[in-house]
């Protein structure tokens, strides 16, 4: 009696043991999916930190710069607040306009999206810094 009550236990965990190893595949599968697309999250979040990184790297270079001609703006502004006579002096007009155009420079990375709806770096800030980067090395060469 013993032996077909062994053989119908065989039977039932084989069975299991079966279903156990469909079930481990099935896991297997779903872990490698899950790890793939954790390391895409990775790549994601890498670009993101790049990107960041790049706008805050312009950012550092130009804040001194942007001191430098608040304080210059701030004292031609404290002689003079009417434009069409700052204008006539060529130093004071050149403080003005690059001021504007490091208000506007900074103004224009704060604006631009980073990224689209994808997910992927904008066109417009590539262009951005690559702007950025040319305006960066005149000023340095003030």
């Amino acid at each position: 009696m013993a032996a077909p009550v062994l053989a119908v236990g065989g039977l039932v965990l084989a069975s299991k043991s079966e279903e156990a190893i469909e079930d481990a595949r099935s896991n297997l599968s779903k872990a490698k999916a899950a790890a793939e697309s954790m390391r895409a999250a990775c790549t994601g979040a890498q670009a993101i930190m790049d990107a960041a990184d790049e706008l805050r790297d312009v950012i550092e270079e130009l804040t001194p710069y942007c001191y430098a001609f608040n304080r210059k703006l701030q004292a031609v502004v404290n002689e003079e607040i009417n434009y069409s006579i700052i204008k006539e002096d060529p130093q004071n007009r050149f403080v003005v306009k690059t001021s504007f155009e490091l208000a506007k420079t900074v103004s224009n990375i704060l604006k631009t999206p980073l990224f689209d709806d994808s997910g992927a770096v904008t066109r417009e800030l590539r262009t951005l810094l690559r702007k950025n980067t040319s305006f960066l090395r005149q000023l340095a060469l003030m």
